[in-house]
């Protein structure tokens, strides 16, 4: 009797230990990867050539701001059509501040 509680005890130790490795796997897994920071996409691949001096000019700058080339592209790209709505959106300013003949007065 005394012999098999020494094998068996090693082993659940090692199991339980596994257990509660996978447990907080899981529990890192869902409060890191699952908050709010983390969005879900669908992902189209495509393949682009580019010069290799602009390359080299968003690999710096994705290296600067510690992403990935593929987040940095993703970044500028959303900038870009963000800026383009925007502009889309708002008024010609230098349309409404001219005064046409019906408004100006003798």
């Amino acid at each position: 009797m005394g012999s098999s509680r020494a094998i068996s005890t090693p082993c659940a130790i090692f199991f339980l230990a596994s257990m509660a490795h996978r447990v907080l796997i899981l529990l890192w897994h869902t409060v890191c990867c699952m908050g709010d920071h983390m969005q879900v996409r669908e992902w189209t691949h495509f393949r682009v050539r580019i010069r290799p001096d602009l390359h080299k000019k968003i690999k710096a700058d994705a290296a600067s701001g510690y992403r990935s080339i593929n987040t940095e592209l993703t970044m500028i790209l959303e900038k870009h059509f963000a800026r383009d709505e925007q502009t889309k959106k708002a008024p010609d300013s230098a349309l409404e501040s001219k005064s046409d003949a019906s408004t100006t007065t003798l």
